[in-house]
């Protein structure tokens, strides 16, 4: 116990009150009952176990819709005489980390049930982008949570750098039994309302509570380093109680999901026998009906030679994505009021907001609960809206198109183009602000039958486009104080001998972020199709017996008692990350995906969804180049069957009966 900081060790003089002063604040603590050991150790013992991880273990990368981190091997499961010639310094931390007297200490400080001996532990690598969404760490017999941060000890850690634990208290309209004080159980409020920066040499833990202790890892802004820590578990004998309230169980549940869905207004609804078509229409489309379309749509998807591509290929593969889907004059006001509204907010580009309530508004409002989802929503106030506030713009923007996507004429349009008659329909107006906001992948997604998942999406991808809205919004005239801050930016970027389009009209602190984070030299468009910033589209398969399913990564980490095979692990170079590196191309982990949709501005996504599929959207992080707003509809839908058509589908008029329309139109 000698490496211990001196109050925490049993021969210290004023040991038992130090014990109890730590239960008191423990006890006291909220949102739920947690405590920090700060310092933890000796600062040079603490700095050299430092030296030995970074030193000696490596990293695979691991990447859920849950998480995205690096982490080690079971230290557990490393034999003390491995240790003891490779890192001895560790050794002694996990036997006394995990020691009786110090098991003891967890207890009396916690109040939790008696600790065994098991051994249960990790080291963790959190580099720039990393993070892990919001969960209560229940699963078997964990009993108490702990982390060891082990960041630079000669370069504090700071709040700016991101990776603070993050912790939720309960929504008190979710509480179970709300006279049970001992035991209180729900679900978690959509923001934390406590961080905890991980400090060099400080211990974090709580006591594992199902469907009370949520948690969350902030995503790490730093660029320079990775956040470093040891975090484990000691486990009890048996599980806790209330287990099947746990963010697991609650993910695994397939009983919360509340069917609210709206008849498509049809004046006569089509049945599953209307397999014939109109003489001179497109798979049942109109003139008039093209003609209607073409308001609203790009004149490319309205010709039969296009519907019949589309058709053919949604009938191949059960997906489509149809690139630049609305007209321009539609796509470009809601392109200008999200780049605005992102601008105006200071999100994306590796700006970190620390701030929660950042783009609500009247009409945007925060949704939960955070272990599901977080993002905003938007719903119409009816009133006017606030001056400048583009938010509001682009919401009302896309509510308007929103209605189109409810209306028969589109649902005629979705007919053609994939056979499916769309019955009903759910929608939102979603926007995943960067550094904030996603989905994971749950039961209560599923289905008893086809769902048609249509999503309109639109991002900043075009850094072209962006130049040009940012450059209307300063000449747009705002005042003196808009003219002196651009003529303090020009002064400025003469001095420091700067030329950036992108940061024409800004001030000297926003121009020196955007710089930070790339400037011209990266392709936003890119950015967003490889995945890396998060807000892709994922559909993947859940397991057939929910009770039986694997849990996540973040959940498991239990092992089955063998020992890990040291040179096997060597080899598996392709997905490993020494832990001192923040910076070597990491190979994103494999799922079993079944369709990833990566966001794409003025993009609409179809997809078939079939009984037993889950979708999630990838957290959004804070270098993506903006936040992803979408209108996300889902169609409970009609499978008219039919596969075997030819490939035009319509009689030999059709062709130029729709060119005519579209010469209509020209004219």
């Amino acid at each position: 116990m000698e490496i211990l900081s001196e109050k925490l060790r049993p021969s210290y003089s004023a040991y038992q009150a130090e014990v109890d002063r730590l239960a008191h604040e423990c006890q006291t603590s909220g949102p739920y009952t947690h405590c920090v050991l700060d310092p933890l150790c000796d600062t040079s013992f603490l700095a050299e176990v430092h030296r030995e991880l970074t030193t000696n273990m490596k990293a695979n990368f691991k990447e859920t819709d849950l998480f995205k981190v690096f982490q080690t091997a079971e230290l557990g499961a490393i034999s003390e005489e491995s240790l003891q010639d490779n890192m001895p310094s560790f050794l002694k931390l996990r036997n006394v980390i995990y020691s009786q007297e110090f098991r003891n200490m967890i207890q009396r400080i916690t109040g939790c049930t008696e600790l065994i001996d098991r051994v249960d532990c990790s080291a963790n690598a959190y580099a720039n982008s990393c993070h892990l969404l919001c969960h209560d760490d229940v699963i078997g017999t964990r009993c108490v949570s702990y982390i060891i941060y082990l960041s630079d000890p000669d370069d504090p850690w700071t709040v700016e750098e991101g990776g603070a634990v993050e912790l939720y208290p309960l929504d008190p309209s979710s509480i179970v039994d709300p006279t049970n004080l001992s035991n209180l159980q729900g679900v978690p409020v959509a923001n934390p309302t406590k961080s905890i920066l991980p400090t060099f040499n400080s211990m974090l833990f709580f006591t594992v509570q199902p469907g009370r202790s949520y948690h969350s890892v902030q995503e790490v802004f730093s660029k320079h380093r990775p956040r470093l820590s040891i975090s484990g578990w000691y486990h009890a004998a048996q599980p806790p109680v209330g287990s099947d309230m746990s963010s697991l169980q609650q993910i695994l549940s397939k009983g919360d999901k509340v069917d609210e869905y709206t008849n498509i207004p049809y004046q006569v609804v089509p049945t599953e026998e209307m397999k014939t078509f109109p003489s001179g229409s497109i798979f049942g489309l109109t003139r008039d009906d093209v003609k209607e379309l073409s308001k609203w749509l790009s004149s490319d998807y309205l010709n039969v030679k296009a519907i019949s591509r589309i058709r053919k290929q949604f009938i191949e593969d059960s997906s489509v994505q149809l690139h630049n889907f609305l007209s321009p004059t539609i796509s470009e006001d809601i392109l200008s009021a999200i780049i605005t509204a992102d601008h105006t907010d200071k999100l994306g580009k590796g700006r970190p907001s620390l701030d929660y309530s950042v783009g609500v508004t009247s009409e945007w409002s925060v949704l939960g609960p955070p272990h599901k989802k977080r993002y905003l929503q938007y719903t119409p106030t009816g009133e006017a809206t606030e001056t400048g506030n583009s938010a509001d713009n682009a919401g009302k923007y896309m509510s308007l198109v929103g209605e189109f996507l409810k209306s028969e004429l589109f649902a005629k349009y979705v007919s053609a183009i994939t056979t499916m008659i769309l019955l009903s329909y759910q929608q939102e107006v979603r926007r995943f602000r960067p550094g904030f906001d996603y989905t994971v992948a749950h039961y209560s997604l599923l289905t008893k039958e086809k769902h048609l998942d249509a999503t309109l999406c639109f991002v900043n991808d075009d850094k072209e486009v962006e130049d040009r809205v940012l450059e209307a919004l300063n000449s747009s005239g705002k005042g003196k104080a808009t003219k002196n801050k651009k003529r303090k930016a020009e002064v400025e970027k003469k001095k420091k001998g700067k030329k950036s389009s992108a940061t024409d009209g800004k001030d000297e602190e926003e121009e020196e972020i955007i710089l930070e984070a790339g400037g011209d030299e990266e392709d936003y468009g890119i950015l967003w199709e490889d995945g890396d910033v998060g807000g892709f589209e994922c559909f993947i398969e859940a397991d057939d017996d929910a009770e039986n399913a694997e849990a996540a990564e973040v959940y498991r980490q239990e092992k089955d008692g063998e020992e890990e095979d040291e040179e096997a692990e060597e080899k598996e170079e392709e997905d490993e990350k020494d832990l001192t590196t923040s910076d070597k191309t990491k190979n994103r982990k494999e799922q079993t995906t079944l369709l990833s949709v990566s966001a794409l501005s003025n993009s609409l996504s179809l997809v078939l969804r079939d009984e037993g599929i889950m979708k999630f959207v990838k957290y959004v992080s804070a270098n993506a180049p903006g936040s992803r707003w979408d209108i996300a509809t889902e169609y409970k839908v009609l499978d008219t069957g039919d596969d075997d058509e030819d490939d035009d589908g319509s009689d030999s008029n059709e062709d130029s009966e729709a060119e005519d329309v579209e010469d209509d139109e020209d004219n």
